[in-house]
């Protein structure tokens, strides 16, 4: 039991690590939001997309290839790596030449704002950098360094935000267009920082262990055989991403705004709205991520009956925690949008997407128990279709009915790709939820628990502390709820204590 207890706290630094970087990249689209407002929220969004699409065409496959190569042939691996590297620098300078030069026509003809032209040229630096850094990230996990590679993220996570902050305060930038070329520098400087701390630890690796210089035959050939699927699976679905978002301000101008209130509306939902709801996950993903590994060794070793079980408890899990979190988005909306933003842009958009929690976390819960059973392609396959209907969705309804029908699709889309997910899990490991204990009996709870904590007196006159206090006055009632109702039985408390209590038994 040393090696699982070893994997199950590794796994709980690295998603608190996770929790943490999704804590400063919260902070700095608040921080960005009060430069730019909403209008440049939207037009900073659509550049981002643009460039995650980018950083797909970078790197696509060569994270996954470089993991497999050096965990399949580690004799061979130093050799796997230098064709790994030199692919990914390939792809990398490619994939520079397209965003710098079409940089342009990307604004103009896509983005509809020539604000976003320069920015993307910046970015473009970055594309041979972070193609090299997602080899090296992939020869890490092949040798178990996750705890390295977390820190590397987290550094670049930071070095981000300090390098931004840095360059704005010291050339004030006038406008829109510069603000965001300031931030675009900061990303590329963080991935050059990101690279460089990449090849450091990969360097110290070859010193410290001799990995198989010499080549073998048919290495390029397992490379490409690797590669080349991941990466076209990759390139559709972050094709079809920015092909979505792109056409979200696009329908909201067919509908009737000027561009200015279409970059708005995107720029609220997209950059303001949707952080705030998903970042409770993070600590969600603690207890999905402990028993990833689980269930893993448990489907090797065929033991069926403890698959179900871990499944049924953190499905249980991840269905009490969305219940609490989908009731403070709900009545809080308005008091969190002024806190974090100064403002109450995001609190209309925060209530009408909060009912939809529990389906986006339990299909992020349900994805991490497909890849426990080891069903990746299933996901992959079920992200494209997600992503076609999507594209198809907004295409159609936005230009109807504006920004609902944006909000119209992220139902829809959740939906199906939750139940797709879902259905999955059932039919693999026989995944059921109880409607009376696991639903509805913690949906009353957190909105009686909740309800009865926005009734409270003012903790004091500080809106921040005062929302504090009162969340967790909210939590705790729902906590004794769950207990009183029994949608939390002694057993459950036991069993979770105990995950947490690994014990060394050997």
């Amino acid at each position: 039991m040393r090696s699982v207890s070893k994997l199950f706290y590794t796994t709980i630094a690295l998603t608190l690590t996770s929790f943490l970087m999704k804590t400063v990249a919260v902070w700095f689209n608040v921080y960005l939001a009060g430069l730019v407002g909403s209008v440049g929220m939207g037009i900073f969004q659509l550049i981002i997309s643009v460039y995650a699409m980018s950083k797909t065409l970078a790197y696509g496959g060569v994270n996954l290839a470089a993991t497999r190569l050096c965990i399949d042939d580690s004799d061979h691996a130093r050799a796997a790596m230098r064709r790994v590297l030199l692919t990914a620098i390939l792809l990398g300078l490619g994939a520079f030449v397209l965003l710098y030069f079409g940089a342009d026509l990307i604004a103009t003809g896509w983005i509809k704002s020539d604000q976003a032209a320069q920015p993307l040229r910046v970015l473009a630096f970055s594309l041979p950098f972070l193609a090299a850094a997602s080899g090296l990230y992939g020869y890490m996990t092949a040798v178990r360094k996750m705890g390295r590679y977390s820190v590397i993220q987290l550094i670049e996570q930071v070095s981000r935000i300090v390098v931004t902050v840095a360059i704005i305060a010291h050339f004030a930038p006038s406008n829109t267009k510069e603000v965001l070329t300031l931030v675009c520098v900061g990303i590329t400087i963080s991935e050059m920082i990101s690279f460089s701390l990449s090849v450091i630890s990969y360097l110290l690796d070859l010193r410290k262990n001799k990995l198989g210089r010499e080549g073998r035959k048919g290495l390029w050939r397992s490379l490409l055989r690797i590669a080349v699927p991941d990466a076209l699976g990759s390139y559709l679905r972050s094709g079809l991403n920015t092909v979505e978002h792109l056409l979200i301000p696009w329908g909201i101008r067919r509908s009737g705004a000027d561009t200015d209130l279409a970059f708005s509306q995107y720029g609220t939902v997209q950059g303001m709205a949707l952080p705030i709801l998903l970042y409770p996950s993070s600590i969600l993903g603690v207890v999905s991520g402990l028993l990833v590994p689980e269930i893993a060794e448990c489907k090797l070793k065929r033991n069926l009956i403890q698959v179900h079980y871990m499944i049924r408890r953190v499905l249980q899990v991840a269905l009490i925690f969305s219940m609490a979190t989908m009731a403070v988005m709900l009545l809080y909306a308005e008091k969190l949008s002024l806190v974090i933003y100064g403002s109450r842009e995001a609190a209309s958009f925060i209530q009408l997407l909060a009912p939809l929690i529990p389906v986006m976390y339990l299909d992020m819960t349900t994805d991490g128990m497909l890849k426990g059973l080891d069903l990746q392609m299933s996901i992959m396959k079920i992200n494209i279709l997600d992503s076609m209907l999507c594209v198809l969705l907004v295409f159609f309804l936005v230009p109807i009915v504006s920004v609902e029908g944006y909000l119209i699709t992220i139902y829809v889309a959740e939906i199906i790709n939750f139940l797709c997910s879902f259905y999955k899990l059932g039919k693999e490991a026989g995944a059921r939820v109880g409607l009376w204990k696991n639903v509805i009996l913690p949906f009353f709870d957190a909105c009686t628990a909740f309800v009865m904590a926005r009734a409270l007196p003012l903790f004091t006159e500080k809106p921040t502390l005062n929302l504090i206090f009162t969340i967790s006055v909210g939590l705790i009632l729902y906590y004794l709820l769950l207990r009183i109702t029994g949608s939390v039985s002694r057993e459950d408390k036991r069993w979770f204590t105990a995950l947490l209590r690994i014990k060394d038994k050997s």
